[in-house]
């Protein structure tokens, strides 16, 4: 299955661009690639999302593409495909774990994919010439393996306890800051390493079957001031937050969620005509229906508080998701860290 698009078409700078660049926008936005799956095997142990990517430069041209399976965004999917530099005719292979929590998008034998930039107005055109859906994939004929370094971008020092995945495997680093992944499906090769307190960084290796490749992964420093969190929504429509702190099992707000809470009331300042979704995640530890009800409700106490320092209850919408929106795997502790979040998205 093949499909070529345009993600989003250039920013206007007066009225008649603008209305000119919504025409485009209609014209070349993207419709999403749908595959039939059928039924899903009575027990799964894995799912691996494979595309024969061609034509992405957001490494490039600055843009940002989402990723949706069946309207709901996938962040491993989102990293892979920001993380290509490709131009001309060089498609690549490239394979992507879903994770457990999304396994659900599937259930109905069918799945929408959709690969788009609505954020950045960048023109970055793409071809994806087929997508597959492999459930409980056997071991693959051809593999590569791959050696992966996960260093402080700032510091240059290495950084240990980084879980770096690339296809269905996964490893943390060692005190060096390095791990080793095989049985990888051969192709472009997308190592992907998360660390608390650090930004998910992820860098393309082209292996052939049989080669041993080596990634270099340099993490930047997760920040959480106002600026920073300005220039995430701009890039994705969202910001991630990690410094809004709960009493342990509770919606009540830390002293130490200060500094964090006052970078987004900031950002909410700075955009007086907006309106803000707020959202609570946690980890999978406990019960689904109890870590729901946390979400929600420590997403209602951020709003409470963001109200109690001037923003109109107008603008603020309250969303609740518990465990079922990972962005790391919830099977190591460094993810469940990761996955703990409060999300702030323009609507």
């Amino acid at each position: 299955m093949g499909q070529k698009a345009f993600a989003n078409s250039p920013a206007a700078t007066s009225a008649s661009l603008d209305a000119e660049c919504k025409r485009e926008r209609e014209l070349t936005k993207p419709t999403p690639i749908v595959l039939s799956i059928g039924a899903l095997p009575p027990k799964i142990n894995s799912v691996l999302i494979q595309l024969f990517a061609d034509d992405f430069q957001p490494r490039y041209t600055h843009s940002h593409f989402q990723v949706s399976l069946n309207g709901t965004r996938i962040p491993s999917l989102e990293y892979a495909i920001n993380a290509l530099d490709q131009s001309g005719p060089i498609g690549k292979l490239i394979s992507v774990q879903l994770l457990p929590e999304y396994w659900s998008l599937l259930k109905s034998g069918n799945a929408n994919l959709l690969i788009d930039d609505p954020t950045t107005h960048v023109p970055d055109g793409y071809a994806v010439d087929f997508v597959r859906i492999l459930v409980n994939p056997h071991n693959f004929k051809y593999t590569v393996s791959l050696t992966a370094s996960v260093l402080d971008a700032d510091k240059h020092t290495p950084i240990t306890g980084a879980t770096v995945t690339a296809a269905l495997q996964s490893a943390p680093t060692d005190a060096k800051g390095k791990c080793q992944l095989s049985g990888l499906p051969a192709g472009l090769v997308i190592a992907t390493a998360a660390a608390p307190g650090y930004d998910e960084g992820s860098v393309p290796v082209d292996l052939v079957s049989g080669q041993t490749g080596n990634a270099e992964i340099q993490l930047h420093r997760h920040d959480e001031g106002t600026a920073a969190l300005e220039k995430q929504v701009a890039e994705t429509g969202s910001a991630t937050v990690y410094g809004i702190h709960f009493d342990t099992d509770s919606a009540k707000l830390r002293p130490d969620s200060m500094p964090a809470l006052n970078a987004v009331l900031g950002l909410l300042n700075n955009h007086p005509a907006s309106q803000w979704m707020i959202a609570g995640h946690t980890d999978n530890q406990g019960n689904a229906a109890h870590n729901q009800a946390l979400s929600e409700n420590r997403a209602a106490s951020v709003i409470a508080w963001l109200k109690a320092h001037g923003v109109a209850a107008n603008r603020l919408g309250a969303q609740g998701f518990g465990a079922s929106r990972p962005v790391a795997d919830n099977s190591t502790e460094s993810g469940r860290a990761l996955n703990r979040r409060v999300e702030v998205t323009a609507r």
